[in-house]
């Protein structure tokens, strides 16, 4: 008889492992199928003990261990890729449940595939890893993509190469495949079961070094000779889990390079803020001379939005227009071209703001004081939370004086869809937004309409951008004051990434419409330059203790008003004697909802702390955490 310890691949409230007993002994790193709640859910066995070394703790306890009768027992993940899922949970304090869930998509837990307990990597040595920087625009990039597996492929090693959206791999897919079709896959979470556990078979059983193109879930490939680890465009934001856990996919590609010492190359344009403090503290390397510059030729006009004169030349005071008279121009220039024209707007709605022209009020939701944004429907305009989903009427007074003079302030996009189906009668518009492309082939649909047809618009939110898989001829930037006025304290960072993505992108003319014409995000896009703003950036993040020179531990909790200020008492209590922020005042996010959050500050390099991560293991599943949150008030 043996005492087996298993860890369920699941989400969900797993904080710790789950014992039963068995007749056979089975070795730690086998997946399993254990009885838990009722149902037969895959399982990680850690620990098999024979029941003779364990009677006194089985005398001692305090339940009945469950009897183990796996219908099948098989080997998916070696002892390395084991031992980084184990490094992973550890740095985002999560139970190493959700991290094996997160990394093991259910077409491959419902699928019979297994490895070898012999297909171990050749390479286990944390130390016979490295990391390398690379700088570069999109064209520079795939250039270096193709080298590197080719040099791979020269030694009968595999590179895999993780993208951020389902989109980029594909299009990754379809451009690095040219000569050696046969040597490269695509995982990501849009293939059928079928082709899924296909080229996952394919993976671990073909002998011939392979490129391999995943999206996030499907990064754990059980491959034995990995050469490198690819991370294309490291400041996308989708690398980081939206949803629990909030796993950040590029800490666990560090991880499962490290274990198993195959290389880690780190690409984009600009790097983030903390791959270059890495760079200058000698912790990464230069694959080969940064970039400083954009090559793209593209002339860049910063256009400031409040000026009322045309090149010098004043003009009346008119109704607000959402674009100025020279971007009007320059749009119907070239849409009588033929060309391709994309607008970027960063908020959905018609404007993101609505004030009292009296007293200056705001309109904002009554239950959670937040500001409505002003959205179109077909039974006319109203108002819209997106913390609670309130909605109210356009033609309401002021709840502060009650006036009735009211206006809407900031550029939303169904705004910018009205104005253009205005003033560009004889052009298709295409608008592609979480809205109208609430799935991937959809938002396919939506941009291969936009490239196929000459003289078109593309209006788009953050959404969009991925999907301008072929450049545009003029780019437009509606409005970017949104972007650089929000709270998260990379929100500076993520706007500059946003106009050289789009930068990149675009062929001839890119406009980018402010009113903070000054800006230091302006100035850099503009020259096409980040130095001077990752210089300032780094200076900054040092001075007040932000990361990468200090690591936060975010803590968010939703629940009724009554419940979420009694869990603010639980952890002020708990985390007393930690430099904690908050927690924060709750604010309403649906009804009846309220939502709290509060920040722990650790001096840089003291995470992960382990007593610290002991306390979290206590603080109830309702308590989700995030390492280095976005959002910290």
């Amino acid at each position: 008889m043996y005492v087996i310890e298993v860890v369920p691949i699941a989400r969900g409230a797993f904080k710790d492992s789950l014992t039963f007993f068995s007749k056979k002994n089975l070795p730690p790193g086998v997946i399993i199928d254990a009885p838990v709640r009722g149902k037969k859910i895959p399982a990680l066995v850690v620990v098999s003990t024979e029941a003779r070394e364990a009677r006194l703790e089985l005398r001692e306890s305090s339940y009945v261990l469950k009897k183990l009768e796996p219908k099948t027992v098989r080997r998916i993940f070696p002892e390395s890729t084991i031992r980084a899922f184990e490094s992973i949970s550890e740095y985002h304090a999560l139970p190493l449940s959700s991290v094996l869930s997160y990394f093991s998509p259910r077409a491959l837990m419902e699928s019979s595939l297994g490895i070898e307990k012999s297909s171990e990597e050749k390479r286990n040595d944390d130390t016979a890893s490295d990391i390398v920087v690379l700088q570069a625009e999109y064209g520079e990039r795939v250039r270096m993509y193709r080298n590197t597996a080719r040099e791979a492929f020269a030694r009968g090693e595999s590179v895999v190469l993780l993208a951020p959206t389902l989109v980029e791999a594909e299009t990754l897919y379809q451009e690095l495949r040219r000569g050696i079709e046969e040597q490269v896959v695509l995982l990501t979470s849009l293939a059928s079961k079928k082709t899924a556990q296909a080229t996952w078979k394919r993976v671990v059983e073909d002998p011939e070094p392979l490129l391999i193109i995943v999206t996030p879930s499907f990064l754990a490939v059980p491959r034995a000779n990995i050469h490198a680890y690819l991370i294309e465009r490291e400041s996308a934001r989708s690398y980081r889990g939206r949803e629990r856990p909030y796993i950040d996919a590029r800490v666990a590609a560090e991880e499962l390079a490290k274990k198993q010492g195959s290389r880690l190359l780190v690409a984009d344009f600009p790097l983030r803020t903390e791959t270059r403090a890495r760079l200058e503290e000698g912790r990464v390397e230069e694959l080969m001379r940064l970039q400083v510059s954009s090559q793209n030729r593209a002339r860049v006009m910063v256009e400031d939005a409040r000026k009322k004169s045309v090149e010098g030349v004043p003009t009346a005071k008119k109704k607000f227009s959402v674009f100025t008279e020279r971007t009007e121009n320059t749009i119907r220039e070239e849409l009588k071209k033929g060309s391709r024209v994309f607008i970027y707007a960063a908020r959905r709605g018609l404007a993101p703001l609505t004030v009292c022209n009296d007293c200056g009020a705001p309109v904002v939701d009554p239950a959670s004081g937040a500001p409505m944004t002003l959205h179109k429907t077909e039974a006319g305009n109203v108002f819209v939370s997106f913390y609670s989903g309130a909605v109210l009427p356009a033609n309401i007074s002021c709840s502060s004086c009650g006036s009735w003079n009211l206006t809407s302030l900031g550029i939303g996009i169904d705004r910018v869809v009205e104005e253009l189906a205005l003033r560009f009668k004889e052009s298709n518009v295409f608008v592609l937004t979480a809205d109208t492309a609430d799935t991937h082939a959809k938002a396919k649909k939506i941009s291969a309409q936009f490239f196929n047809t000459s003289g078109a618009l593309l209006v788009g939110t953050e959404r969009a951008l991925p999907y301008l898989t072929e450049p545009v001829e003029l780019s437009v930037v509606a409005s970017i004051d949104s972007l650089l006025s929000q709270t998260a304290w990379r929100a500076h960072e993520y706007a500059l990434s946003t106009l050289f993505f789009l930068r990149d992108r675009t062929e001839r003319t890119m406009i980018i419409q402010t009113r903070q014409s000054d800006h230091e995000v302006m100035r850099a896009i503009a020259t096409g330059n980040p130095t001077e703003f990752i210089r300032r950036e780094l200076h900054d993040r040092k001075t007040f203790l932000y990361p990468p020179f200090a690591t936060f531990v975010g803590l968010t909790w939703v629940g009724t008003e009554r419940a979420v200020q009694k869990m603010s008492d639980t952890i002020k209590e708990l985390l007393t004697g930690w430099d904690l922020v908050g927690p924060l005042p709750a604010r309403q996010v649906g009804k009846n909802r309220y939502l709290s959050r509060a920040v722990i500050r650790l001096e840089k390099g003291l995470w992960p702390h382990s007593r610290l991560r002991e306390t979290l293991k206590t603080l109830p599943y309702e308590v989700a955490i995030t390492i280095d949150p976005d959002e910290i008030v």
